[in-house]
């Protein structure tokens, strides 16, 4: 979604980068975490429902893969 995150950059596991932030060199990321913004800083920490809504989404994704790769 056009986010650039630069080198020897560490993303913590759940955190999300919004489309179109830019994540210094060197830039530390707690898990969890929202970023965004120019340069892209912790905005806020996700609450578990919204990281379990981020995970049923992507399941659908993968619902989604297996289904329409039947169809071709």
């Amino acid at each position: 979604m056009g986010a650039i995150v630069m080198n020897h950059t560490k993303i913590g596991r759940g955190a999300i980068i919004a489309a179109g932030a830019l994540v210094p060199e060197g830039v530390v990321i707690e898990p969890n975490s929202l970023v965004a913004g120019i340069p892209g800083k912790v905005r806020r920490t996700c609450t578990p429902d919204e990281l379990e809504q981020i995970r049923h989404n992507a399941d659908n994704y993968v619902k989604r893969l297996a289904y329409y790769a039947t169809k071709s």
